[in-house]
């Protein structure tokens, strides 16, 4: 064989040693396995993501509702804490029915 095609076999295109072939090989060989990882893992990822993500928004949703709900007449703003409270209720949450217990005009009961 000649000089240039043993060179060529011994230091690749880069122009490397031995060692440092098998460094780059093994950093390009886990970055193909990161990838694989990720694509295979993809679907239940995105499902715990639509789980855990719906949460904030709902409470987001609700949060505006009831900064909107502020420019309502006091009436209907008594009528809206009622409802929550006994939604508080309904839910079993042990903070919420305290905290209905606390608002005005409204007898605390139990779910």
């Amino acid at each position: 064989m000649s000089p240039t095609v043993i060179d060529f076999l011994c230091r690749g295109l880069t122009g490397r040693g031995g060692w440092e072939l098998l460094a780059v090989l093994r950093v390009a060989t886990q970055r193909i396995i990161f990838a694989a990882t990720l694509y295979l893992h993809r679907s239940p990822a995105q499902d715990w993501i639509e789980r855990h993500l719906t949460l904030p928004v709902e409470h987001r949703a609700r949060l505006s509702a009831l900064l909107e709900a502020r420019s309502h007449p006091a009436a209907e703003r008594r009528h809206q804490r009622r409802q929550r409270c006994h939604e508080a209720q309904a839910s079993g949450s042990a903070a919420l029915p305290a905290h209905a217990a606390r608002l005005k005009d409204y007898p605390p009961g139990t779910a």
